[in-house]
């Protein structure tokens, strides 16, 4: 999951920095390099946000699984009157 959020979050940066550049009207060494640094520390930033959702959803199962019972593994027995 990490890795997933980081890449979307990376690439996403990445044509954000692109379009805002070629929009300014900037050189394109100036767009590249902006869209390059943005891509790496996109990365960074989504797998870091990834890591922590991921902790957080293991954490939740983890307290859940604790707390609730477990489903009964004897079959049901009808009973007639």
């Amino acid at each position: 999951m990490p890795g997933f959020v980081g890449s979307a979050c990376g690439l996403l940066i990445f044509a954000a920095m692109i379009l805002r550049g070629w929009l300014t009207g900037n050189s394109l060494e100036v767009i590249l390099s902006r869209a390059l640094a943005g891509l790496f520390f996109g990365v960074l930033i989504g797998a870091l946000v990834g890591w922590v959702a991921m902790r957080a959803i293991v954490e939740w199962i983890d307290a859940t699984r604790d707390t609730e019972p477990a489903p009964s593994t004897e079959p049901e027995t009808k009973t007639t009157a």
